[in-house]
């Protein structure tokens, strides 16, 4: 009977010892796992925008308020250039209107920059989006698919601020808040990207 219970306390144990390898392993993989997936939303949100110190493509779009008046994005004709880049049925979006106006009326009362806000959806759609808003921003539209992928448009809503190089200096990703009211000169380069409620 010894020898058998003997036996018995063996095997339980090496089960037992079996048993917590798996676990081990299981956990192990499952934080492999999550720290790849990390790695993957990272470097995804780092390719999905432009980022500072980068050019951004130049492109030529009416305004939707006066669609004689034509747009540069991209290729500033005063010191710089404040683009707004959003989509009408983002949350984040309308969330931010009320600082970006803020913004563009600092600008508009400075005189030496530019400001644009850059729609990634239809014209009815962004002229609908204004009208809600009441938005005194000029405003323009992205006309496709090849458009937003040259702007590399993953990310909405996106406040670029570029030099007359077209060259980004500060980019704000996400949601904006009272920090990010009023911007820093375009002509220095402070190297920062915020990150908050995005689509």
């Amino acid at each position: 009977m010894t020898r058998k219970s003997s036996g018995f306390i063996s095997v339980d144990h090496a089960l037992y010892a079996l048993l917590l390898v798996s676990v081990t392993f299981v956990a192990w993989s499952v934080h492999r796992y999550q720290k790849l997936e990390e790695r993957l939303v990272k470097t995804t949100f780092d390719l999905g925008h432009p980022r500072v110190g980068e050019w951004i493509p130049s492109t030529d779009l009416p305004v939707l308020q006066s669609p004689a008046s034509i747009a540069k994005i991209g290729a500033p004709e005063r010191d710089g250039q404040v683009l707004y880049f959003f989509s009408p049925d983002c949350q984040f979006c309308r969330a931010s209107t009320e600082h970006v106006e803020r913004i563009h009326d600092i600008i508009r009362a400075h005189g030496d920059m530019e400001m644009y806000a850059v729609s990634v959806m239809s014209e009815d759609e962004t002229r609908q989006y204004l009208s809600e808003t009441g938005s005194k921003i000029p405003t323009v539209v992205l006309p496709g698919s090849k458009e937003i992928g040259l702007y590399r448009l993953n990310v909405v809503p996106m406040l670029l601020m570029v030099d007359r190089d077209g060259r980004v200096r500060t980019a704000r990703y996400g949601q904006l808040t009272d920090k990010d009211v009023p911007l820093p000169s375009p002509a220095r380069d402070d190297g920062q990207e915020g990150r908050a409620g995005v689509r």
